[in-house]
């Protein structure tokens, strides 16, 4: 509306101290998480990362923290270059979660705690939807509480816990690629209320904890339908993640030359209820995405 003020929304990309989007000095910074990826890059702890996202903040501007164990390194820069205020989840605004719902606490710009409507959790997560109507909040802008829980409910990212369905089969596309994104994707598997056969086409750049994503996964699978990516040379062979896959115990079905191929004999042996996860990098999903693209069109054209 005319009284809003103009927002521009900018992703800050690897680390962000570094990245060329952090030229811009932001009204608002925003820090979701920090985890251990890029670790060639950003380093090997998470102190070490959180040194690297901090950069992104300014004096005198406010920061919003996602993350509900920050680093004590982070603690530390925000405060030594003077970004005000610094408001962190779990302490200056909050979330709690209960029977398949969220309801948060904000801070307005003036100090007052807002309440916010009881939400359903839907696929992004609840603490960064809180996230970002927090610092929507500190950028000026204004909440109505009547129209937000409509507008919330609007909200989604493609790849993101993206849920499609077909005639017959479910799928769940998720670009989870580092342990911190996969325990979120297994927590939202478990609230799809899936009763049969959660079946994994997978695929990951050789350069990932895949030996942590495999122990994190290891049981939520009933099947791994392995891919290659021939033109990709960072994606790890799916003949090595089969070993691993096989050491910690679980059934690969296949490993195949490409990911439309891995999908393919998913589909060939999935039955009605049973939901194909595809996830472990952009490019893994990216695929998927144009494959199920193609068949949904081939069907348009067939009515």
């Amino acid at each position: 509306s005319a009284h809003e003020p103009d927002v521009l929304l900018l992703e800050v990309g690897l680390g962000g101290r570094l990245d060329a989007v952090n030229i811009v000095d932001a009204s608002v910074a925003v820090i979701t998480s920090i985890d251990l990826d890029h670790q060639d890059w950003l380093g090997d702890t998470r102190d070490e990362i959180a040194v690297e996202k901090a950069g992104i903040v300014r004096a005198g501007r406010p920061v919003v923290v996602a993350d509900r164990q920050p680093p004590q390194a982070l603690r530390d820069v925000i405060a030594q270059v003077g970004a005000y205020p610094a408001l962190f989840i779990g302490e200056s605004f909050s979330v709690a979660q209960d029977d398949g719902h969220w309801q948060a606490e904000v801070v307005e710009c003036g100090g007052s705690t807002l309440a916010l409507p009881r939400l359903a959790v839907g696929s992004l997560l609840p603490d960064n939807m809180c996230t970002a109507v927090q610092a929507a909040l500190l950028a000026g802008s204004e909440l109505d509480l009547e129209r937000l829980p409509a507008l919330l409910a609007c909200v989604s990212v493609p790849a993101r816990r993206e849920l499609r369905h077909d005639a017959a089969l479910t799928y769940l596309l998720d670009v989870a690629h580092n342990p911190a994104a996969i325990e979120k994707l297994l927590e939202y598997i478990s609230t799809t209320n899936c009763k049969k056969r959660k079946i994994a086409v997978f695929s990951v750049m050789s350069d990932k904890d895949i030996d942590s994503i495999i122990a994190l996964s290891a049981d939520a699978f009933d099947g791994w339908f392995i891919a290659d990516q021939p033109s990709n040379p960072r994606a790890a062979s799916a003949d090595d993640i089969a070993v691993l896959l096989r050491q910690a115990g679980q059934q690969v079905i296949s490993s195949s030359k490409n990911v439309r191929q891995a999908l393919r004999r998913a589909q060939s042996i999935a039955s009605h209820g049973d939901l194909l996860v595809v996830f472990g990098s952009f490019s893994t999903v990216a695929e998927a995405m144009r494959v199920l693209e193609k068949d949904q069109a081939k069907k348009q054209r067939a009515m």
